[in-house]
């Protein structure tokens, strides 16, 4: 589907998701970016990725600049959650009247 992007004199159309230059909209996050929405300091998610906990990449010259894609944050955050040990409330109030 196309749709009618900017204010120029010359409309010009694009793909929907795509930005003019026909990049892919969604950008790779910097470790700046990255870190409130994981909600931690900057310095934590460069020890994530230093400890290959955190997908990312490294882009440009010598030790380059840490860009983590935007599924990589919530991939993160999905091994990270832990079922409960306990039962819940309504199993224990069952058996408690058996």
């Amino acid at each position: 589907m196309l749709v009618r992007r900017g204010w120029s004199q010359r409309t010009r159309w694009t793909a929907r998701g795509q930005n003019r230059k026909g990049r892919c909209a969604v950008e790779p996050l910097t470790v700046k970016e990255a870190a409130p929405r994981l909600r931690l300091s900057e310095a934590s998610v460069y020890a994530l990725c230093a400890a290959k906990k955190l997908r990312h990449q490294r882009v440009g010259l010598g030790r380059g600049k840490i860009v983590i894609p935007p599924d990589a944050i919530s991939e993160y955050l999905s091994k990270g959650t832990v079922k409960s040990a306990e039962a819940h409330p309504t199993a224990l109030l069952s058996a408690a009247r058996k």
